[in-house]
């Protein structure tokens, strides 16, 4: 994905989590340089690590050091005291794993984090809430078509909580937090629902359901429908 994002030319600001720190006291990835024009490590004593090209696990790639050279190599208890020589893992997309590496602590960095908590919210609320865990159409148009619904359902129920409820001076002091607002009606083609905005949101996936069957049997041919959704 990162890798897409840099071809793309879009600004990747998504989190990198790098596990290569070691808390034993040993050398870390990052005390490695890459040289990307020999496509080789050097080491803190200046020893080549080179990479013969396999890739481990679809995704990786394994740079190791001469055992000669690390047998004679004074840094050796710090670098690999248990192992005969270093090998340092290096993702085949590395490069667009630092390219977002340098977009972290910026402002525009910390703005996108801002808003992209908006609208995960969104999509859980429509997981959790609207039941929307899986689609009932089939196909990228049937999907399209349910997802559409349930934005509807969840732009109906924020609007019934901004409209309907009253302003929260209006409401004496002992009564905060118990009022849920009034009833409310709304026509929707096809139904007709009453009910206080807190329990507008069970309506509304009831609606996006709805009409789900109702396209799916127009679609798919004469689809038995549960008699406690029908009309």
């Amino acid at each position: 994905m990162l890798n897409w994002l840099v071809e793309k030319g879009i600004a990747p600001h998504i989190p990198v989590f790098d596990k290569s720190k070691r808390d034993d006291g040993t050398f870390s990835r990052s005390d490695f340089r890459y040289d990307p024009t020999g496509d080789v490590y050097h080491c803190p004593g200046g020893k080549r690590l080179g990479t013969s090209g396999t890739v481990h696990e679809g995704k990786t790639l394994l740079y190791r050091a001469s055992k000669l050279d690390c047998d004679v190599c004074p840094l050796k208890p710090q670098c690999c005291p248990k192992e005969p020589s270093r090998k340092i893992p290096r993702d085949i997309h590395e490069h667009a794993r630092d390219v977002a590496r340098s977009f972290a602590d910026t402002e525009a960095f910390e703005q996108s984090r801002r808003e992209r908590k908006k609208i995960e919210m969104r999509f859980a609320h429509l997981k959790r809430i609207l039941r929307l865990g899986r689609l009932r159409l089939r196909g990228p148009r049937g999907a399209q078509d349910e997802f559409v619904l349930a934005a509807i359902a969840q732009n109906l129920r924020r609007l019934a909580m901004l409209v309907a409820r009253p302003p929260f001076a209006a409401i004496p002091a002992p009564y905060r937090g118990r009022v849920r607002g009034p009833l409310i009606t709304l026509l929707v083609p096809g139904c007709f629902i009453r009910c206080s905005p807190t329990r507008l949101s069970r309506s509304a996936h009831r609606l996006s359901t709805v009409a789900c069957i109702r396209a799916s049997r127009a679609s798919a041919g004469n689809v038995p429908m549960p008699s406690r959704w029908r009309d």
